[in-house]
Parts: C-alpha cells; sequence; structure tokens
C-alpha cells in the first residue's frame, strides 16, 4: 500500500508540474499577442495620421503631398488637385479671383474640368501642348458657362509627369501668381514664366529622378524668398515633411498681408 501510494502522489505532482509548465506556455502566449497587438495599433495609428493626399505612384515611384493654409484674405480663393495613373502624375493649382467669394467657386470648377480632361481625353505625351491647350480653354469656358464670365480669368498651372519627363503648363490671367520650382542637388530654378498673361505657355523638361519639384501659389512666392525655398527642399524627406517645413516657416514670417498659401510638393522615392 505504501508503495503504491507513493506511486500515486508522483503521478499527481508529476501532473502538478505539467499544469505549472501550461501556464507558463499560457502567459508568454497572452504576452505575444498584447505584444503583436500594440505593433498593430501602432501601424493603424501611424496609417491614420498619415495625410489622406499623400500617395505615392507605383509606376513612378512619386511621391507627392499637398497643403493649403488661409493667409489674411477674406476668402480662400484657391484650389489644387493631384492625381495618379499607372502611366503618369497629373496636378494642378488654379487661382480664382482674388478677394472675391467667387474666387473659390472657379478655382474648383477649372481644376475639375482639367481632372476630367485628364482623366478620360486621351493624350500624346510626346505633344503635351495639344493636350494642355485645350484642356485649359475648356476650364475657361467652363468657367464662363457658368455665371463668372465677367471675373478675371484664374491663373492656372498644370503639371504632367511621364516618361521622365516634366510637362509644365501655365496661364496667368492677370494675377500672374502661380509658379513651379525645380530643386536639384543645391540648385532652385523656377522652370515658369510669371511675366506671362492670358496666353498658354507649355514648357517640357527632363527629369533625372533626383529632382524634388515644388508647385506653389502667391503666398509662397511672395512669403518666401529662394533661400526660404531650398531651405523647405534641401535634406532627405518625405514630401510630407517638406509640406510642413514650408507651413512652418511660413508662419514663422507673420506676414500680415500674406495672400492664400498652396503647395504642392512632388519627389521621386526609391
Amino acid at each position: 500500500m505504501p508503495s503504491e501510494l507513493y506511486n500515486d502522489l508522483n503521478g499527481i505532482n508529476g501532473f502538478n508540474g505539467l499544469d505549472g509548465l501550461n501556464e507558463q506556455w499560457a502567459i508568454i502566449y497572452v504576452m505575444i499577442v498584447v505584444f503583436l497587438f500594440l505593433i498593430l495599433l501602432l501601424v493603424a495609428k501611424a496609417i491614420l495620421l498619415f495625410p489622406k493626399n499623400t500617395r505615392k505612384n507605383s509606376i513612378l515611384k512619386y511621391a507627392y503631398n499637398g497643403i493649403q493654409l488661409q493667409g489674411s484674405k477674406e476668402f480662400q480663393t484657391e484650389h489644387f488637385d493631384v492625381l495618379s495613373s499607372e502611366r503618369s502624375l497629373f496636378a494642378v493649382i488654379v487661382s480664382g479671383n482674388i478677394d472675391t467669394k467667387p474666387g473659390i467657386s472657379i478655382a474648383k470648377l477649372a481644376v475639375e474640368t482639367l481632372k476630367n480632361e485628364y482623366s478620360h481625353e486621351p493624350y500624346n505625351p510626346e505633344n503635351m501642348e495639344e493636350f494642355f491647350t485645350k484642356a485649359i480653354k475648356k476650364a475657361h469656358k467652363a468657367v464662363s458657362d457658368n455665371g463668372f464670365e465677367h471675373n478675371t480669368p484664374p491663373s492656372i498651372i498644370v503639371v504632367v509627369i511621364e516618361n521622365k519627363f516634366l510637362n509644365i503648363a501655365e496661364t496667368h490671367g492677370s494675377l500672374r501668381s502661380n509658379s513651379v520650382y525645380l530643386f536639384r542637388g543645391k540648385r532652385l530654378i523656377e522652370v515658369t514664366n510669371r511675366k506671362t498673361i492670358s496666353s498658354i505657355q507649355v514648357s517640357r523638361i527632363k527629369l533625372t529622378g533626383d529632382e524634388i519639384i515644388m508647385m506653389a501659389s502667391k503666398g509662397v512666392t511672395t512669403s518666401l524668398d529662394e533661400a526660404d525655398i531650398i531651405r523647405c527642399l534641401s535634406g532627405v524627406a518625405h514630401p510630407r515633411w517638406r509640406c510642413q517645413r514650408t507651413e512652418t516657416i511660413i508662419k514663422q514670417k507673420y506676414l500680415k498681408e500674406q495672400d492664400n498659401v498652396t503647395v504642392v510638393i512632388m519627389e521621386q522615392m526609391p
């Protein structure tokens, strides 16, 4: 009997030891699940904080971001948008009438017309002048047909990146406000001509892949000098951070007569 009892007790001790081992594994399992949950939570938070208008074109590998600020002007009169397709990247900034309430309506109408042309109308990437001219004329017609014919024509800049070329169209009405900058190495080049009035000017620039492209409205060009813009675009950073840096520098200037600010930054990512 004592021997049988001893064997029984040994069996119980062994069972309790296994229970303890299972309990340890259960604790480790719970810790792993909690750790993975925290990682997923951080990833979800990062996605939510990531600006909605930040995208990356999967073919061209261009990342882009845009911001808008309202300066001391009574109305926001600017509108912008960026579209990405398999073959190209399209960006537009339109400035409507300065200091007038219909300005934003004019800008939005022109942007939607230009986006529609880019999205639905075929074009020859080797002859962008024809596409730009037709699209901008349609935008002006849409503005006129919707009761804004007596307003100052909007200032428009459109950019299409395709086949390693930067294609730019600009027309400034009487505002001479919007501009495109190319930052290559340590050199900043304004590739638009704000002296152009009414007529549509088209230019085409070969890209090497290491450029940063900034589209900017008058609020940027009047607030920041060349050194400021170089500060905004220098260093290794994502376009969203470059936009935030631009916003910070403009706010630090605190210009009382500052125009509305619109910035779009595009950069090829590795």
